[in-house]
């Protein structure tokens, strides 16, 4: 068995993670303007790389709509690749110790 094998679990939570990042995102573009809650799920799924963007924002001064987002969407993606080395990593473990 070679070690580069990839693990199932792994691509199913990440994908699971993924089609929520997407619906928290589609939830915040399709909400009307005076609807100030609509990012919450986007903020929620992206942590905890909001609470850089919070000091972020609060040091530099920047308050855009588009740097947040896209700052945010980054997030999802470190965090994306993070939940796959991770369970990637434990399948790892478990199938050795087998």
């Amino acid at each position: 068995m070679t070690d580069k094998k990839i693990s199932k679990a792994a691509i199913i939570l990440t994908g699971i993670y993924l089609l929520l990042v997407v619906a928290a995102f589609s939830l915040m573009l399709m909400a009307k303007q005076d609807e100030s809650l609509a990012g919450i799920y986007v903020v929620i799924v992206a942590m905890p790389w909001t609470i850089l963007l919070t000091w972020i924002t609060d040091t530099s001064g920047i308050d855009s709509f588009t740097f947040n987002t896209f700052f945010l969407a980054l997030g999802c993606i470190f965090n994306a690749v993070i939940i796959y080395l991770l369970i990637q990593f434990i399948a790892r473990l478990l199938s050795r110790s087998t």
